[in-house]
């Protein structure tokens, strides 16, 4: 099954391209082109492969050499910063052996990454009333019900366990259907019935006790909210999701209708291969169907973010996006996204993997921070790792260590010197230490950028230098102390005390006299 098969992130991972062919790129207001522009040629000119532990590895590669390598035809990028989009660019062309290039108002397919924006919209209806989370979802179902079994009589069915994947139920992901292929209804689906190539989406374990994604579960709620809002599922996401946050690009309209499909990427397989039919089909929109540009995304992306910090609420509060974005279950999932982190680490996100298509949003709420790639290859996932991984680069989102020494200036060790940073990159606290026996201070897991460290102790003069810190290369800096002078500079300190005694000792002696 290709519908879900990524699952989730965890951060969590071109056929003939003769050259990447690329829009002008979108910029924000306010940014200066020039800067901006320079910024994006690093990110194209600064890919990495990551390690097992998420680290980068080996040579920078280009974007172009990448995508050729992985065989990925097309990719869209769009980058937030200051919770706006600062630049989105595509890259490649829409199909193998095609000159028609990608732009950032071509559309793929986001995979999963429909789960949230359709959570968003559940969370919408349950502030509205109309749903609630912890209510057994059979209550509000009415053309289909959730099958009983001796499992949902322990524990029942609810929205919140469906948007956490903790419902119990089955079914991971979907193939999606070719376009000569007969396409099941939303009830053939959910019972695995003909044509429908599924199994049926059925309770299997006591819901409640265990995390397991379920594009399955994802599609019930999809019934649901066809049952509670009595309209086609794509008018309902159009309505509570899509335009109040300004996708106009988007669609969960499955088969994409003819009039949008001019600006569709088309899918390819792990060789590079076109799709027959160009795409498959996904019924199961709530899971797999939504169609959308990377710019659509990041701004899905920003809406969240802003209502997290209780500065927008176009879809949902402050209150129920902080429930969306904290984790139900396991430390990781929460309604909808992946959620890890705290403070400034804190993080949202998801990736999507249809047949043929590969993507993933991330988002910092705290930093007003973001990235969403979108690609049309089967191995666009290990592509958007190497992307992220330039941009998080360039964005210093990646923490670093850093090793300052303290010397006097014959070079020898200083111990117990205190050693603080007098400035640091934005977010970064103030770092404060000692020396050990060699002279030297780490600091682990500190933020990349500019800082000034100045080092003290008594006994000796007080100085400060500068470094980068930067996940590239390690960072060090040697910063020398002289000793203070005591007296008068040229005469020991004890000759100091021995000349004030006998010029007050002869002085005595002269008054004496007289």
């Amino acid at each position: 099954m290709r519908g879900d098969n990524n699952g989730f992130f965890g951060v969590c991972a071109v056929l003939t391209l003769l050259l990447v062919s690329s829009s002008l790129p979108f910029l924000s207001w306010g940014a200066s082109a020039s800067d901006l522009d320079e910024r994006i040629q690093r990110v194209e000119n600064g890919l990495y492969e990551r390690s097992w532990e998420g680290l980068p590895i080996g040579e920078k590669l280009t974007l172009a050499e990448r995508m050729e390598y992985y065989k990925v035809p097309g990719v869209s990028i769009a980058v937030i910063n200051d919770f706006q989009i600062e630049w989105a660019k595509g890259y490649g062309v829409l199909e193998t052996g095609g000159n028609q290039p990608v732009t950032p108002d071509t559309l793929f397919q986001a995979a999963s990454i429909s789960k949230p924006v359709t959570a968003a919209a559940a969370l919408h209806f349950v502030e509205q009333g109309l749903l609630d989370l912890d209510e057994n979802v059979n209550d509000k179902l009415v053309s289909w019900k959730v099958p009983e079994n001796e499992l949902t009589e322990q524990e029942k069915v609810t929205l919140r366990r469906l948007l956490s994947h903790t419902a119990g139920t089955s079914v991971h992901g979907f193939r999606g259907y070719a376009y000569n292929e007969e396409i099941p209804t939303l009830q053939q689906i959910l019972d695995g019935e003909p044509p429908a190539d599924n199994p049926p989406i059925r309770v299997d374990m006591v819901p409640g006790t265990k995390w397991r994604y379920s594009g399955g579960g994802i599609t019930i709620v999809q019934q649901l909210l066809k049952d509670i809002i009595g309209k086609p599922f794509p008018d309902i996401m159009q309505e509570a999701v899509l335009e109040p946050t300004g996708m106009m690009a988007s669609t969960f309209k499955q088969p994409l209708p003819e009039d949008r499909r001019a600006t569709a990427a088309t899918a390819h397989n792990i060789n590079g291969g076109p799709l027959g039919g160009k795409w498959h089909i996904y019924p199961e929109m709530a899971a797999a169907g939504l169609w959308t540009t990377a710019s659509d995304l990041a701004r899905f992306g920003i809406e969240m973010m802003l209502s997290y910090r209780g500065e927008s609420n176009k879809i949902l509060s402050e209150e129920m996006v902080e429930a969306m974005l904290s984790p139900q279950v396991e430390g990781f999932m929460g309604l909808g996204f992946t959620t890890q982190g705290e403070g400034l680490d804190h993080w949202f996100g998801h990736v999507g993997g249809n047949e043929g298509f590969r993507c993933i949003i991330l988002a910092y709420p705290e930093r007003g921070y973001g990235i969403v790639v979108m690609t049309n290859g089967d191995a666009g996932d290990s592509l958007y790792n190497e992307i992220l991984m330039s941009v998080e680069l360039e964005y210093s989102l990646f923490n670093t260590d850093m090793t300052i020494y303290v010397k006097d200036n014959e070079g020898k060790a200083i111990s117990g010197a205190s050693v603080t940073s007098i400035s640091q990159p934005e977010g970064q606290e103030t770092l404060r230490g000692a020396t050990d026996s060699d002279g030297c201070m780490i600091f682990t897991n500190v933020r990349q950028g500019d800082y000034a460290i100045q080092a003290s102790k008594s006994g000796y003069t007080t100085d400060k230098g500068t470094l980068n810190a930067i996940i590239e290369e390690t960072a060090e800096l040697t910063i020398l102390l002289e000793k203070e002078a005591k007296g008068i500079p040229g005469f020991p300190y004890e000759s100091i005390i021995l000349g004030i005694v006998m010029v007050t000792f002869l002085l005595w002696g002269m008054r004496r006299r007289t």
